[in-house]
């Protein structure tokens, strides 16, 4: 048994991503300034995964790798600096060199910050602070997605790069992993329907934002979800980096992150009505995941719970709030404006009984809702999903 095997499973697993992410790539122009050798000597966890990786990187690198682009060799005896250019009007920029100084100083206060907490969630914390906040330390926040991830073919940036290694890492050497072989990554593709029907059922233009932006909160939760159990990097689209709706997901499960947002937080930008983003209806429906084979089916079992949990809760509040406002109308002094209208409306009825029906709704027992309610909120989704290997289903791991 490997000092590996000994770890716990959930630590051992976030150690294996944490190296992935911060693995040194031959782009990096001061790579002899990586954090990974000062984070092994604070995290035993760290020490255990470094040999994990000497043995299984080069597999991880090259499907990595194969994911956008073909294979080749950077060229040696690059200039230090890297100069990018439009695709459409040509203008170069020459990126900032790579610092890892302020990188440093940051995780130095989340190791400070979390001496008290439990080891694995110290380690998960710090994988999602790098996942993060690393790329806009280490590059600068204007140039986070320019830096390439390949001198021959920048078509993918660096953290993209690094994001899909560690994806492939924790979707091949899952929590439960044991043994030297690796698992064959699979991809889910979990969508859910009706779109169009759910829209167009929009009256007025805040229905058809309300619409749009329903779908948007409920493929966002669904992602937070799988993020929750495999790493954010595990949903390769849509891509959560840089999102506000998880950034504010992230600063509710992690509030001591909210600094490293400074002006822009999320949620302080949406109260003050500043942000776009978070009040923009943006993530698909369709979502597509990296996780291990045998978590994958229960994965999308587990996510069609979710979508119907949420829907469910969302239809509770929203019942609830209706159940709320009609009691505080009747009882300010609008039961006599409601029932002066349906007197207008229905003048040949027996107004005594429908008058008494409708001083029952001032009572919260007197509230019955009708079971079609519940029938069309448990059956408004139909949810699909399918799994499929990562390459050939019988031939390795690519």
């Amino acid at each position: 048994m490997t000092s590996q095997d000994q770890l716990p499973d959930t630590q051992a697993f976030y150690a294996r991503k944490l190296y992935a992410l911060l693995q040194a790539s031959s782009v990096d122009n001061n790579s002899d300034e990586n954090i990974l050798p000062e984070l092994c000597k604070a995290i035993p966890a760290l020490q255990s995964a470094e040999a994990w990786w000497q043995q299984h990187n080069q597999l991880i690198k090259d499907i990595g790798s194969a994911s956008d682009r073909a294979n080749l060799r950077p060229k040696s005896g690059l200039p230090t600096e890297i100069e990018v250019r439009h695709p459409i009007s040509g203008q170069s920029q020459t990126l900032p060199p790579i610092s890892h100084r302020s990188v440093k100083e940051h995780i130095q206060q989340i190791m400070a910050a979390a001496a008290e907490e439990d080891p694995t969630e110290t380690l998960k914390r710090l994988y999602w602070w790098c996942w993060r906040f690393y790329p806009e330390l280490r590059e600068g926040r204007q140039t986070a997605l320019l830096n390439p991830a390949h001198r021959i073919l920048p078509d993918c940036p660096l953290p993209s790069y690094k994001s899909t290694v560690s994806a492939l890492a924790g979707a091949m050497f899952p929590s439960d992993w044991s043994g030297d072989e690796a698992q064959k990554p699979y991809l889910l593709l979990f969508t859910f329907s009706p779109v169009q029907e759910f829209i167009k059922a929009s009256r007025k233009f805040a229905d058809f934002w309300s619409g749009s932006y329903m779908l948007h909160y409920l493929s966002a939760r669904l992602c937070w979800r799988i993020a929750q159990d495999y790493g954010p990097d595990a949903v390769i689209t849509p891509s959560l980096w840089g999102q506000e709706i998880i950034d504010a997901l992230l600063v509710k499960e992690y509030p001591d992150f909210t600094c490293e947002f400074g002006a822009r937080n999320p949620a302080s930008q949406f109260n003050a009505f500043t942000s776009r983003s978070l009040s923009t209806a943006g993530f698909p429906n369709t979502i597509t995941a990296l996780v291990p084979k045998d978590k994958a089916i229960a994965l999308g079992q587990a996510l069609q719970k979710e979508l119907k949990d949420i829907w469910c809760d969302i239809a509770k509040q929203v019942r609830e709030d209706i159940k709320h406002r009609v009691i505080e109308h009747l009882s300010d002094k609008g039961f006599d404006e409601v029932w002066k209208t349906l007197e207008d409306l229905f003048p040949a009825t027996d107004h005594d009984t429908y008058k008494k029906e409708l001083g029952k709704y001032q009572q919260h027992g007197c509230w019955e809702w009708n079971k079609l309610w519940n029938v069309q909120i448990d059956n408004t989704w139909q949810p699909y999903f399918v799994a499929v290997p990562l390459g050939h289903p019988e031939k390795g791991h690519c």
